[in-house]
C-alpha cells in the first residue's frame, strides 16, 4: 500500500467515507491532479493529495497514470538532460507533468509533449519513488 494515482475525471468529489451515503468533502476540478492511494475498501480508495488532505473517491474516478504536479514559489526548470545544464522551459507552480522515471535527484517528466528532467524537490509525489 500506498501506490500513487492520478484523478481521471475534470470532476471528482471526495467523500468522508467509501460509498455515496457519505457528505462530500470537496470536489476536485482538476484531471490528471496526482493523488496518493493510501486504502482500499471495496470500489473506494481513499486518497491523500500534495497538501495532506485525505478522503474517499470511487475507483473509476482515478487512473494508474503516475503525474506530478510542480511545487514552490517559482517557476522550476526543465533540462533537456539529467546533467541539469540546457535549460528546455520554465514550468510555473501547479503545472501537472507525466512521470516517466527518476534519478535520486532528478526526474524524467512529460508536459505538452516535452520531455525533461526536472529536479526531484520541485515536484510533488516522489517520496517513496527511487531510481525507475
Amino acid at each position: 500500500m500506498p501506490r500513487y494515482a492520478s484523478l481521471r475525471s475534470t470532476e471528482v468529489n471526495v467523500r468522508t467515507g467509501p460509498g455515496t451515503q457519505f457528505p462530500i468533502l470537496w470536489v476536485y476540478r482538476r484531471a490528471g491532479y496526482p493523488v496518493k492511494i493510501i486504502a482500499d475498501y471495496d470500489s473506494w480508495r481513499q486518497i491523500e493529495d500534495s497538501d495532506g488532505e485525505q478522503g474517499w473517491v470511487y475507483k473509476g474516478l482515478l487512473s494508474s497514470t503516475r503525474t506530478v504536479t510542480i511545487q514552490g514559489a517559482d517557476p522550476a526548470q526543465l533540462f533537456r538532460k539529467p546533467d541539469g545544464i540546457t535549460v528546455l522551459n520554465l514550468l510555473e507552480p501547479g503545472v501537472i507533468a507525466y512521470l516517466i522515471e527518476c534519478n535520486p535527484i532528478l526526474c524524467k517528466v512529460k508536459v505538452n509533449g516535452r520531455k525533461g528532467w526536472v529536479m526531484k524537490d520541485r515536484i510533488s509525489m516522489v517520496e517513496e519513488l527511487n531510481n525507475g
